[in-house]
């Protein structure tokens, strides 16, 4: 089934692109950004907003040692999640990243928190401020990232960050087409 799913002319589709090549390319910077800010091995990555999880796909096969966990409120999505990361099927949850997901209920400490900060936006000041707790209580490093059509919007990443009220925040890559940040909790305020 897997094969299948990934191999399909779709599996781009469900994270918003138009082709695999320019998926796995907007990738690329985040990959690298995450393989050299890797301090300990088997790091904890949850990514909110996971889609079908192909990004946690590409972090695992640069470094096998990551365990990634993700959210999608698209069923469909989320399924094909479990299909492309089998092994971690576990630890993937349907649900919007803004209600009490059971992934919050865990009580992991998770490494790395990838968040799209756009998503912030998009939403009200209450259901923000609840992600944005769970967040402080739940990450150790906060990693957000956007795509072109937020960051010509913005500016770059900082600029989309600062938007959303996220501040001590550092850049990691930044192009036209893909921005990186990050910040650690304790440091940063949401």
């Amino acid at each position: 089934m897997k094969a299948s799913f990934v191999c399909s002319e779709n599996y781009h589709r469900d994270n918003g692109f138009t082709s695999r090549k320019g998926m796995m390319s907007a990738h690329q910077p985040l990959v690298k950004a995450l393989i050299g800010l890797e301090r300990n091995r088997c790091a904890r990555i949850l990514d909110l907003g996971c889609g079908n999880g192909a990004l946690l796909e590409s972090l695992t096969r640069a470094d096998p040692t990551f365990v990634p966990y993700g959210v999608e409120h698209n069923f469909s999505h989320y399924r094909h999640a479990q299909i492309v990361l089998d092994d971690y099927r576990e630890h993937f949850f349907q649900g919007d990243m803004f209600d009490d997901s059971p992934v919050w209920s865990m009580g992991e400490k998770f490494d790395f928190v990838l968040l799209m900060p756009g998503r912030l936006l998009e939403r009200t000041p209450l259901e923000t401020r609840f992600l944005r707790k769970k967040i402080m209580r739940h990450a150790k490093n906060l990693v957000v990232y956007a795509y072109g059509d937020w960051l010509s919007r913005f500016g770059d990443i900082i600029n989309l960050a600062s938007a959303c009220r996220l501040q001590n925040i550092r850049s990691l890559h930044n192009s036209s087409s893909v921005g990186v940040a990050i910040a650690t909790t304790g440091r940063f305020k949401l």
